[in-house]
């Protein structure tokens, strides 16, 4: 219904596998976006994200070693 009025889904996961299970999180933290992105499979996956926000620079963190890039 969203998508009739032009609104944009907040997250696309484009050129993963078809059975691929994706869940997130948006938070917003003062003018901040945060994402949290999970992978619902025991497997890896190469997904490419497309967030509905523009003019901010990513960081990836990643929760294991606490590396952001």
């Amino acid at each position: 219904m969203l998508l009739n009025d032009g609104v944009r889904p907040d997250v696309e996961f484009r050129n993963h596998q078809k059975d691929s299970t994706f869940d997130y999180i948006h938070y917003k933290i003062d003018e901040t976006d945060v994402y949290f992105v999970c992978n619902q499979k025991e497997r890896k996956e190469d997904v490419i994200c497309a967030f509905r926000i523009s003019n901010k620079q990513p960081e990836l963190w990643n929760p294991v070693t606490g590396n952001i890039r």
